[in-house]
């Protein structure tokens, strides 16, 4: 991984900006607010806590700044500063979590290269500032860096993520503050839930490895599909971020395509091992979240989990602990809902194995009759099945794709029952189907698969998906 970047940075982003156009900044300060800013320190001081009010108040924000000369310069200044001006009797107030979304929103419904302009001046007149005395350029910068990266988060223009990585620090900072890891990771999260595509661009070898924790929290909140090929990264190559990473996909879940969840589960199935049972517990937890059938067999083993612990620790609390997590993710993989022994899961995967190896041929056979009797059977038989469910649902996808009409509904069931992601293209095909059963049952069984809750209408799925790699 890079160390930090270099002020340098700045100047590559900043280059085409002449001297002429830095003295066009105003200096705003931060004392009583005077027309043409009052009105609009009003609608910020108003909104203090979380309020349904704020699309409101972020439109009107928005139509003032239209009205008003640097009015984008000033709401800037604010997210740099963290303070809202002094206003009529009342003094100064500092910037609320509610208060910076507000100013945030606001800007987004503004022209984005004019924002972008904003932040551009902004940055270039503090690398001017500083050009003397570079030692202090970091501690200088950092409010106007930490600003740019909430205005660059709202502006999701090709190559976001990285300037805002590059921004977080630069050469003389020992570190993220508690405010600028808060920033960066809101920031990251902003930015990939408007904006998935961005998550394409987290690269482990170009980001320092102190931002690498808060990155991997905002792509949890996010919820970001394109997140998982970084998770995979940090898994393999970055162990000391391994608890963080594995944390996330308990959060995100399955991968939407079944490769990559084949890839994860043996990562994870290996990182079992540990001799730290605080990890096995995450491990057990991402597990479960991955629905990975690869990790049933070593969690059934954890169900009789031991380990010797130092005297006077309390071992046995920590054992039972690993058990329980193994317990739970067996059951949330499964949706079996056994009991903690041992050796009735145990009786339970030698059953399932057996009916893949001995009795699947057949229903898989019937599953492309062309009599809707036949089929709509094979189906039953097959969407009770929970292990072997990759395969199993891909079947069921390729008989709603090519089998008979009639059992287009059942199938669609059938593929929300078995929960593998990996078969949302299909699913998105048969939302355009002439029937509308089919139709509906194909969007019941959408939302059920991805947790989103969109209209039934195919191209609106399509979009929603279209960074899901399903291989």
């Amino acid at each position: 991984m890079m160390t930090t970047s270099s002020p340098c940075l700045l100047r590559r982003c900043l280059a085409p900006l002449s001297f002429a156009l830095l003295l066009t900044v105003p200096a705003l300060g931060q004392g009583v607010a005077e027309a043409p800013f009052a009105r609009l320190t009003e609608v910020v001081r108003e909104l203090r806590l979380p309020a349904p009010r704020l699309e409101l108040d972020a439109a009107e924000l928005a139509f003032r700044c239209e009205q008003s000369r640097d009015a984008y310069a000033f709401l800037f200044e604010v997210l740099e500063s963290r303070q809202v001006p002094a206003w009529e009797e009342e003094g100064q107030q500092t910037l609320s979590t509610a208060q910076a979304d507000l100013v945030l929103a606001a800007l987004s419904l503004a022209p984005p290269g004019r924002v972008q302009q904003v932040r551009d001046r902004r940055l270039a007149q503090v690398q001017l500032e500083n050009d003397l005395t570079p030692e202090n350029f970091a501690q200088a910068s950092a409010n106007a860096r930490l600003a740019a990266i909430q205005v660059t988060s709202i502006l999701g223009s090709e190559g976001s993520i990285g300037l805002m990585l590059e921004l977080a620090l630069i050469d003389g900072e020992g570190g993220l503050s508690t405010t600028g890891e808060r920033v960066l990771e809101d920031s990251i999260c902003r930015l990939l839930q408007s904006n998935p595509a961005s998550a394409i661009g987290l690269e482990l070898s170009k980001m320092d490895d102190r931002l690498v924790t808060p990155t991997l929290r905002a792509l949890g909140r996010a919820r970001t599909p394109g997140g998982y090929a970084f998770l995979e990264d940090i898994l393999m190559w970055a162990p000391e971020h391994a608890s963080v990473a594995t944390a996330q996909l308990r959060v995100l879940g399955q991968s939407y395509n079944h490769k990559q969840n084949r890839r994860l589960s043996k990562t994870l199935v290996d990182k079992l091992d540990s001799l730290d049972p605080r990890y096995i517990i995450t491990v057990c937890l991402a597990l479960g979240g991955l629905r990975s059938e690869a990790g049933v067999e070593p969690l059934i083993d954890l169900l009789a989990y031991e380990q010797e612990y130092p005297e006077g620790t309390d071992g046995g609390a920590t054992q039972q602990q690993v058990r329980d997590m193994a317990h739970w993710a067996l059951v949330e993989i499964t949706t079996r809902r056994f009991g903690p022994e041992p050796e009735l899961w145990r009786l339970w995967i030698k059953e399932e194995q057996r009916w893949l190896q001995e009795d699947s041929g057949f229903w898989l056979a019937r599953l492309k009759s062309r009599e809707v009797g036949v089929a709509a059977e094979a189906i039953r038989m097959i969407s009770i099945r929970s292990f072997g469910r990759v395969e199993l649902a891909h079947a069921i996808a390729e008989a709603l794709a090519v089998g008979p009409a009639e059992i287009g509904p059942m199938a669609c069931g059938a593929l929300a029952d078995l929960g593998c992601r990996s078969v949302v293209g299909q699913l998105t095909v048969a939302l355009g189907s002439d029937s509308p059963t089919t139709s509906e049952a194909a969007w019941s069984a959408l939302q059920r698969l991805t947790g989103l809750h969109l209209t039934n209408d195919p191209q609106a799925w399509s979009r929603a998906l279209a960074l899901q790699d399903r291989e």
